[in-house]
């Protein structure tokens, strides 16, 4: 798909700041597939936001814990199970810590 939005990413998702790329719905999972992932990619599939918009928003979640070493485990678990799912547009989602979120938008969503 070749987004028509100038605005969008490559993939079609549209970059961290613009309108309708925010969410806050937390990362589900089940058995190590992300549930809210999968409910993403299924939407992206309907083309709903890609006839609106252009393009689709990318997906961000921002994941804390007070023992830094757990945050970045379950980040990278969310990561890894995303990446493992082939039924998912790995880039479609970003998985950050909070002090990271701020220069993600600053550089539009690249990685």
């Amino acid at each position: 798909m070749t987004p028509s939005d100038p605005n969008a990413t490559r993939d079609g998702a549209y970059p961290i700041g613009h309108p309708i790329a925010s969410s806050t719905k937390p990362p589900l999972t089940s058995e190590n597939r992300p549930i809210a992932a999968g409910h993403y990619e299924a939407y992206r599939q309907t083309c709903i936001e890609q006839d609106r918009h252009g393009a689709f928003p990318l997906v961000v979640w921002s994941i804390t814990h007070p023992d830094p070493a757990k945050a970045e485990r379950r980040r990278q678990a969310l990561a890894d199970a995303i990446a493992a799912d082939r039924t998912l547009t790995a880039a479609l989602f970003r998985i950050v810590a909070p002090d990271a979120l701020l220069p993600l938008i600053g550089n539009g969503g690249a990685v």
